[in-house]
Formats: C-alpha cells, structure tokens, sequence
C-alpha cells in the first residue's frame, strides 16, 4: 500500500484548494479525522469492550414488584395532592 492508497483523498482536496506542502495536507488530514470523530453517534458500540469484564459483571437482580409499589405511591401522591 503506498501513500496515495493512504493519502490520495487528501492529496486531492489539497489540489482542489491549491494549497501545497506538508503543513497543509497535515491539516488537512487532522480536519477529517475530526470529522469523522464527530459522526459517531454518541453511545455507540465500542469495538474494544472487554468480553471478560462484561463476562464477570454481576447485576444485582431486582423483584419487579419494587417498581409496581413506587409508581402506586406517586399516583397515590398526585391523587392526594388534588
């Protein structure tokens, strides 16, 4: 792979703007990747997650029953409250 495998978008939009030298098609290359940073959705999938760290991550378990007792309390709150 050579370097206008790696390079040649760039090299490109450089000549498109006339502007010559390294500095430039540094810049250049630092922009995209900023953009490119930017399109990522936020919370998105990470493709360096630890298999084992989610493999040993314990949740505690929760009676669901738990959230049925909260949600008649507030109705029981707003009903009260009017």
């Amino acid at each position: 792979m050579g370097l206008i495998d790696l390079f040649g978008k760039t090299m490109e939009q450089a000549l498109k703007h006339h502007a010559f030298g390294c500095e430039y098609l540094q810049n250049i290359i630092l922009a995209n990747r900023r953009k490119r940073a930017e399109t990522k959705t936020p919370g998105s999938p990470s493709s360096k997650i630890n298999p084992d760290l989610i493999r040993f991550t314990y949740v505690e378990e929760r009676n669901p029953e738990i959230y049925d007792q909260y949600v008649n309390s507030k109705e029981h709150d707003e009903d009260s409250n009017t």
